[in-house]
């Protein structure tokens, strides 16, 4: 109300009578005053009543006997605003429940005004102080009686004990399991019985339940024992098991069956018969009650899902639909979800549990799938030439979801691309969910050669390798060598010059190829461009060597020269010309393809020259083969070397002993035809050596051997 405004209220100034307010905030539900202030001049205050808290109360009848389902809870409320709603535990709505079972039962109670009050009941069943319902279960008396009772309808009690009882020659000696049992104590009663009550059982769950226990009965004066059951709380009892007189020293199992006693509760005791004799002491232990569990009515599930859209997504789904059963369900997902459908999910699998009111649960396992991971490969064409600008790409996807979308970097549009200079060239691809993969791929252009030799060059693989390096496209590698090779009746038996020399090694190899690639020459300077190298192929299995030639890094070959099969048990010369190669930079390669386990190739002494400065008759009968022969072999102390030779030509002699010490034995100008050179070897010791005959543009290698 604003300041200074002034409103007459009919009857104001004398007390109204009290009236009850419906207020609904949370202070209308307790007791106290609700205020409003009114202005009349003056301030002054107007108390109207609320309602009093909202009280319950309970009367309950219990079960006559377990199991009687005719319990029942009369409720009153009191308090609050009537009239009264009611919702129980059970689902009922009404105010009171009839025909219970024993149990606790819960009620929430809301008045007219929406205040709310909740209390609980509990329905007993008379006779049971302790209920069973978990099993197995177990009962040695190690730690008293347990929940056992004794009767306080019977003639006497049965007693705890360990070790022997009293009297001699009755009785156990020990317990059957742990260290005590339970015993009637015959001599101290003239006859009547001792009964032992076990507590209620709920066997209501169990498939053939059973009771099992040990007993012994040794004793002149026995009684009977007998085992009896009631599914009334005690009002009757049925026989189940029975045993009477001596039955020997020791203790025997016994097992009885339950399976008659399904009923919501089974009570089970044991009764001890006296016949008035000091020798009758019979007792009971190791008390085993338990059965198979009662299938449970567990719900049936179906499970769906929706895919990722996206490979590595994470916005796939997963439901469960429960049937069968006892509802309203439960329901349990890895992440914690507690729903029946859960979202947000990345491919995999996902275990639901799901649960009934009954505790019965079930599981199952829903499968959220996704598309193919997108790949992109790229088959690339480089430029031919700098500046050439005809490099290719051609774009390959796969996985996804087809309906492919392409952005290149360069603006284009279109799977693949052509006439393009040297670069690197992205691409992002979409599929038709909206997935995208990215990739990248480069145009390069020709290079220059590396590494690059100069000439005259010359290679004899003394230090290495060299400039010559294997490589990664073929089947196995060129080995570097001294002396024999690893297998017999094949290969040389050391180099053509130097120590060292490179090889093939057949073993294992059948068939296969390995490259040796040479360094770069640039041949611009050669006017007559020249190839010279010593090959050795011996063997009835020789397969093939090869040398080819690139004038694009290896990209494409072409073979020069080639040779199959055995040629000799000597280093052979090979004199090439590569004039067709002139004012180009190649590349060369030698191929060794192996033709069998006796296939050992070798090469050495490889020469690039420009043999423009040679005479011409020279030039042309450089590939004529040199040759040399030995008398006697095996020698003493005087040896003529034989060389034949088709030119008139400088050559030098080493003798290479077995430790590969390398002694030279001077020189000769050989002249055409048939040259004798007498070497004197007295001072040689005994053993294998070897001669070489070193011309500028060959070498032949031959075996020594020295005897005495």
């Amino acid at each position: 109300m604003e300041r200074g405004s002034r409103r007459r209220y009919a009857g104001f100034g004398f007390q109204r009578a009290p009236f009850a307010t419906r207020c609904r905030r949370p202070e209308a539900c307790l007791s106290g005053q609700c205020r409003r202030h009114y202005l009349a001049g003056a301030r002054r205050r107007a108390q109207f009543s609320q309602p009093t808290y909202l009280l319950l109360s309970t009367t309950v009848s219990p079960e006559a006997a377990p199991g009687a389902g005719n319990g029942a809870i009369n409720l009153t409320p009191n308090g609050g605003t009537p009239p009264y709603s009611y919702r129980w535990s059970t689902g009922a709505t009404t105010q009171d429940l009839y025909s219970l079972i024993g149990g606790v039962y819960t009620v929430t109670v809301t008045d007219d005004n929406g205040c709310a009050k909740t209390a609980s009941a509990t329905v007993a069943s008379d006779g049971c102080e302790a209920l069973i319902s978990a099993f197995p279960y177990v009962e040695s008396f190690e730690n008293g009686p347990g929940q056992w009772k004794q009767s306080t309808n019977d003639a006497f009690n049965w007693t705890r004990g360990t070790g022997p009882t009293p009297t001699k020659r009755t009785g156990p000696s020990q317990a059957a399991d742990g260290q005590y049992y339970f015993y009637i104590e015959s001599s101290e009663q003239t006859g009547g019985s001792a009964i032992l009550k076990s507590p209620c059982l709920d066997i209501s769950n169990l498939m053939d339940p059973s009771l099992t226990f040990s007993y012994n009965m040794y004793g002149s004066n026995m009684g009977t024992l007998s085992v009896q059951a009631s599914a009334d709380n005690g009002s009757n009892w049925t026989t189940l098991w029975m045993r009477f007189g001596n039955q020997g020293e020791s203790w025997y199992p016994a097992m009885v069956s339950l399976s008659g006693y399904s009923s919501h509760y089974t009570m089970v005791r044991f009764v001890g018969t006296a016949t008035g004799g000091q020798r009758g002491d019979m007792a009971i232990d190791a008390i085993t009650i338990d059965g198979d569990p009662m299938p449970c009515n567990a719900p049936q599930l179906a499970v769906s899902s929706t895919p990722a859209h996206c490979y590595g997504g994470s916005d796939g789904t997963a439901t469960v639909n429960a049937s069968l059963g006892v509802g309203p369900y439960a329901y349990a997902w890895p992440n914690g979800a507690a729903t029946r459908t859960v979202a947000g999910l990345p491919a995999g699998s996902y275990e639901v549990t799901v649960t009934g009111t009954n505790g019965c649960s079930a599981r199952a396992t829903a499968i959220v799938a996704q598309p193919g991971e997108m790949a992109l490969s790229f088959a690339v064409t480089d430029e031919s030439a700098p500046n050439a600008n005809d490099g290719a790409i051609n774009l390959t996807v796969s996985g996804g979801s087809p309906g492919y979308a392409y952005s290149w970097s360069n603006g284009a549009g279109s799977q693949d691309l052509s006439g393009l200079s040297e670069g690197m060239y992205a691409v992002t691809v979409t599929d038709a969910n909206g997935c995208t993969k990215t990739g990248n791929a480069t145009i390069t252009m020709p290079s220059a050669c590396e590494p690059m030799a100069t000439l005259p060059y010359r290679e004899s693989f003394e230090n290495g390798f060299g400039l010559w390096g294997q490589s990664a496209s073929d089947d196995f590698d060129w080995s570097r060598n001294s002396g024999g090779t690893n297998s017999n009746n094949t290969g040389p038996s050391g180099a053509s010059d130097g120590i060292y020399y490179a090889y093939t090694e057949s073993t294992s190899n059948n068939n296969r190829s390995a490259f040796l690639e040479g360094p770069c020459f640039n041949l611009s300077s050669a006017a007559l461009p020249t190839l010279v190298f010593d090959y050795h192929m011996y063997g009835n299995q020789m397969g093939t060597l090869t040398l080819q030639a690139s004038m694009d890094e290896g990209n494409r070959w072409a073979t020069i020269w080639s040779r199959s099969g055995s040629q000799n048990r000597t280093w052979q010369n090979a004199y090439i010309s590569l004039q067709s190669y002139a004012n180009q930079t190649i590349r060369l390669r030698f191929t060794g393809t192996i033709g069998g386990v006796r296939s050992d190739m070798a090469i050495d002494n490889i020469g690039l020259f420009d043999a423009a400065g040679l005479p011409p008759a020279q030039i042309a009968a450089a590939p004529a083969e040199m040759k040399v022969s030995l008398r006697p072999n095996p020698a003493n102390d005087r040896l003529t070397t034989s060389i034949e030779s088709s030119l008139e030509q400088d050559a030098e002699l080493f003798l290479t002993g077995q430790l590969g010490h390398v002694r030279p034995l001077g020189a000769v100008n050989l002249r055409v035809g048939r040259n004798e050179v007498l070497l004197p070897v007295a001072e040689l010791n005994p053993g294998v050596y070897f001669l070489s005959v070193q011309t500028r543009t060959n070498r032949i290698v031959e075996r020594l051997l020295i005897q005495r």
